[in-house]
């Protein structure tokens, strides 16, 4: 099994990065908590993780990310296994089928410029689950890729594949849609 992520795991980090972020961070344990229960159900031995910021949710899993910075840090920082340095938008991803048994991508997806259904495909050609999460609704003009995400929008995006969970989670205006597939 992965070694999954503890509240104690995230406070050390948000402690770190508390020059402004300390709301942020507060936020975002509210849906990485729900991330967790599901790893913990999943029970992976092997776990891709596109796009981790400052904490992986595995933290000996492999990494995706388009910026060297980050993957460098996260290399410095956790015992990383495989790292790619690429977009997830740009496909096909260089991994063999079935390589994990899941792949997580929190905040993530909206960035992915109209690349998040063949992201999506590719994630379900190389893992059995995926878990991601999405800005939902949030009314921030000045950030388009996170600017009223709705469920019109994941429609499109994911247009004919089903999540066996579909929640929102947190409050208004920082709500974040949780969406987990099952490929298997």
């Amino acid at each position: 099994m992965s070694q999954i992520i503890t509240r104690y795991d995230f406070d050390a980090v948000r402690v770190v990065s508390a020059t402004g972020a300390r709301y942020y961070y507060e936020q975002r344990w509210q849906y990485m908590e729900r991330v967790t229960e599901l790893l913990r159900s999943i029970d992976p031995a092997k776990v891709l993780e596109v796009g981790a910021y400052m904490l992986p949710m595995c933290l000996d899993c492999d990494i995706m990310d388009f910026d060297i910075a980050t993957v460098e840090y996260l290399e410095r920082t956790y015992p990383i296994g495989k790292s790619f340095v690429m977009d997830a938008g740009v496909t096909p991803w260089p991994i063999a089928d079935k390589s994990y048994d899941a792949v997580i991508g929190l905040q993530v997806w909206e960035h992915l410029a109209r690349e998040q259904r063949s992201a999506l495909l590719e994630a379900q050609r190389v893992s059995d689950h995926l878990i991601i999460t999405l800005p939902y609704e949030w009314n921030c003009p000045e950030n388009k890729a996170h600017h009223m995400i709705s469920d019109k929008h994941v429609e499109q995006w994911f247009d004919g594949v089903e999540p066996a969970v579909n929640e929102n989670i947190g409050e208004s205006p920082f709500i974040r849609k949780l969406l987990y597939y099952e490929f298997d």
